[in-house]
């Protein structure tokens, strides 16, 4: 049935005045209707659809007007007259209703004044509260670019390295933590005509800076394959009527790779994506299972593609009072923020500019972005969205004149002194760390986008600090909030509803155990006088460390908090007897 798109259509390209349409004209007619249906339906990959045809008779109403309008004429000697008894009226009227109805078509519900309508269909609610607090472990601290640096590193234990090159960069949750993981990809279309099959796929932590693995699984379909070895076209073949959006690799919790290609329809016209299901296409295995939307597998992160969040954040902010509010009366307006950064790595691929994968409170995923007024030099926000990817909830989360991410990458700069000629500020993503809102703001190296410090900005008093890690910065951040150094200086000042302090612990060591993180040597402990706590002491606190054993005595200072399982110690000290 596929394979007769591409001659049925052409028929709409044919004059329809068959007795008097030579044969010859027929025949350039249909091969340009050929030419156009192989350019849509293989080349593009667009959808077999009912919807396709209507959007696109415009064009084929112009191209048969143009035709139209030229046989209207001929040439007689050195003068182009008019042909005699050829009637053309009723047929250019009839084409430009054609044209005006596909475009009426595409545009809709905007050209009715209906654009309320996708302002409703994003379903968004409204909160004045915070967002649920963060698990402070699932702060994604490492920045695409970082990702990307530190996967490059794998290209080159493949043989033929120069063959190939990260492909698109994409977020995955397992149960081991988030994960960045791309496929290797042909790097040039040329090489793929050559080539068949792809090695595999690479994956980084998200969370901690660690290094990069490959999975090797040789695997024969992918976006940098072409013709039948595309993924985009293997999973057209299943869905041939349907919108086909991202398709991007994710991990289960066994680490297996797959393709995981949403597929769905418009609501209005060709506007309004809403997803039915997903394809997914095991790389290890080999095999491709198509299922509904309510019975994807619950380890698949994405069946709200990044794609969806995009346009529904843009029809939530432009279009609550009409499309024509959006241009000229801008009541209510908000626009989505669009992010970049100053490092620009070669071959980089995000799934977008706009919305940024995250970890919430409950441990899925969700699309975070914030919204600003339409001042493009703003630097606070109106409010921000989160949305969950399995299910499409989203939640408006109202932060009047707090901080934006791109103030946050403005304070974080200034605290890098004259290292701001060698570093830069990438990603922000906006937390709720211990009740207060927060941006974390990782700082990379411009030569490569290696990861060199990470960066706190508090989005309502606007208190500023950076740190080596992530250990080290909430440690930081929590003596800040106990002492009240985070509202020095501040217009506005930030509540310490936790009611943090310092408390200190003194007893005998039943059991401490050295580990190495993010390059660092850390040691867990366990004290008879707080048997139920587990405390966390960085080398740096006290260099004694390296001496205690168990059954040593030794006096400790920490911040308490209820929720976290394991808590920092900001000072040590060891009695040797």
């Amino acid at each position: 049935m596929s394979i007769l798109w591409y001659f049925l259509f052409p028929l709409v390209f044919l004059n329809f005045k068959f007795k008097k349409a030579s044969l010859g004209e027929q025949v350039a007619r249909y091969v340009f209707g050929l030419v156009y249906g192989f350019i849509a339906f293989y080349l593009v990959n667009v959808d077999k659809s009912l919807s396709f045809i209507l959007s696109n008779l415009k064009w084929v109403a112009i191209f048969q007007l143009i035709f139209t309008v030229i046989a209207a004429f001929e040439v007689n000697g050195d003068e182009l007259t008019t042909r005699q008894g050829y009637k053309m009226k009723w047929a250019v009227l009839a084409f430009t209703a054609v044209f005006f109805g596909s475009v009426f078509y595409s545009s809709m519900p905007q050209i009715y004044g209906g654009a309320e309508k996708l302002y409703s269909m994003t379903g968004v609610k409204e909160s004045n509260e915070q967002s649920p607090r963060i698990n402070t472990e699932n702060i994604i601290i490492i920045p695409p670019e970082t990702a990307y640096y530190q996967m490059q590193t794998l290209i080159g234990s493949l043989p033929n390295p120069s063959l190939y090159e990260i492909g698109q960069l994409s977020l995955t949750q397992t149960e081991q933590g988030a994960y960045y993981v791309a496929p290797i990809d042909i790097e040039s279309s040329f090489r793929a005509l050559l080539n068949k099959e792809l090695p595999g796929v690479a994956y980084v932590s998200a969370e901690r800076l660690e290094d990069a693995k490959l999975i090797e699984i040789p695997h024969e379909y992918g976006e940098s394959l072409v013709f039948s070895h595309n993924i985009y076209r293997k999973l057209r073949g299943y869905r041939e009527s349907a919108i086909l959006m991202n398709a991007d690799v994710e991990l289960d919790d066994d680490l297996t790779p797959y393709y995981v290609g949403t597929y769905g329809s418009y609501k209005y016209g060709r506007k309004g994506l809403m997803p039915e299901g997903v394809i997914l296409y095991n790389l290890k295995t080999g095999e491709i299972e198509d299922y509904e939307k309510d019975k994807v597998p619950s380890w698949v992160d994405q069946i709200y593609t990044t794609e969806i969040a995009e346009e529904y954040n843009t029809y939530y902010g432009k279009y609550k009072n009409g499309f024509l509010n959006s241009i000229i009366g801008k009541k209510e307006v908000q626009v989505p923020t669009y992010w970049g950064s100053e490092v620009e790595l070669y071959g980089l691929r995000i799934e977008s500019n706009q919305v940024v994968p995250v970890v919430g409170s409950d441990g899925q995923m969700y699309f975070f972005t914030d919204h600003t007024n339409t001042s493009p030099d703003s630097t606070t926000m109106t409010g921000y969205t989160l949305m969950n990817t399995r299910t499409g909830e989203t939640t408006y989360y109202k932060t009047p004149s707090l901080l934006n991410g791109q103030g946050a990458m403005n304070s974080v700069e200034k605290l890098l002194g004259a290292e701001k000629a060698n570093w830069a500020t990438a990603q922000p993503i906006l937390y709720n760390i211990y009740g207060i809102d927060t941006w974390i703001v990782p700082v990379i190296n411009k030569t490569d986008g290696s990861f060199v410090k990470l960066g706190l900005v508090t989005a309502k008093s606007k208190y500023s600090i950076v740190a080596n890690n992530k250990l080290d910065l909430l440690e930081a951040f929590k003596k800040a909030i106990a002492d009240g150094a985070v509202n020095n200086g501040a217009d506005v000042k930030v509540e310490n509803n936790l009611e943090l302090e310092e408390l200190t612990a003194e007893g005998k060591l039943l059991r401490i155990n050295q580990s190495v993180e993010d390059g660092k040597s850390v040691f867990y402990l366990k004290l008879d006088s707080v048997p139920d706590k587990i405390f966390m002491v960085n080398k740096n606190v006290n260099a004694d460390l390296v001496l205690a054993r168990d059954g040593d005595t030794v006096k400790i200072t920490y911040i308490d908090m209820e929720e976290e399982e394991i808590i920092p110690v900001t000072d040590f000290i060891l009695f040797i007897e």
